[in-house]
């Protein structure tokens, strides 16, 4: 963010002004971790600077989500608009599908697979998005009309996938997140990931118990 702003290395790093104690807790204060508490008890993550978000090696399970996958949320200090959130989840895997407002974009960091996003209402005209490291995409795409866009990532590759996610709003107030349980989802959702893992070459990792059990639990 203060490249955005300064656009100059010396500037940030070699800059002998006293920028006084009131201040000193944002620009040099160390990173400090605490829980959102119930009922989602986030791993949270309050720190000005993370050097390398593909070596960051703090996050939590967060099984909620299914697919065995980990999250972190990163609260830059002093800032009520500006938040971030990482997740990792592993090889032949997927996530629910789920929902949020509006206001986030996508960054993936590692691995390669797709995200399927849809209009709710419109479940026939979903829209497929292959990815990268280095792709970058949003949902809530519906947000002139305070529609909450339906999607899902599926990690189709042979490593990990890791992705950042920017949002302007709290990661704190998790209102209006809806979610798709696997017993519940399309089955065309699963045809479609086995036919991807397929042409990577890659075995499903997801319990068949995942489909049946709307109570299964994902071993962190």
């Amino acid at each position: 963010m203060l490249f955005q702003y300064y656009r100059n290395k010396r500037f940030i790093f070699e800059n002998d002004f006293n920028i006084g104690e009131i201040d000193r807790d944002f620009y040099l204060g160390e990173a400090k971790k605490f829980s959102s508490g119930p009922p989602d008890n986030l791993t949270v993550w309050v720190a000005n600077f993370i050097p390398d978000v593909r070596a960051f090696d703090k996050m939590a399970d967060w099984n909620a989500r299914g697919a065995g996958g980990r999250s972190v949320f990163i609260h830059p200090p002093g800032l009520v608009r500006l938040h971030a959130h990482m997740s990792e989840f592993p090889t032949g895997t997927y996530k629910k599908a789920h929902a949020h407002p509006p206001g986030r974009s996508i960054i993936l960091i590692t691995g390669k697979g797709y995200s399927i996003l849809w209009q709710p209402g419109k479940e026939e005209e979903k829209i497929k998005i292959d990815w990268h490291p280095g792709s970058l995409f949003g949902v809530g795409l519906g947000s002139l009309q305070g529609e909450c866009w339906w999607h899902q990532h599926f990690n189709s590759g042979s490593e990990p996938a890791r992705y950042l996610v920017l949002h302007v709003k709290s990661p704190i107030l998790l209102d209006k997140h809806m979610q798709i349980d696997y017993v519940d989802e399309d089955p065309e959702i699963r045809r479609l990931f086995e036919s991807e893992l397929a042409k990577s070459g890659v075995k499903s990792k997801m319990p068949p118990q995942c489909y049946t059990d709307p109570d299964f639990k994902w071993k962190g």
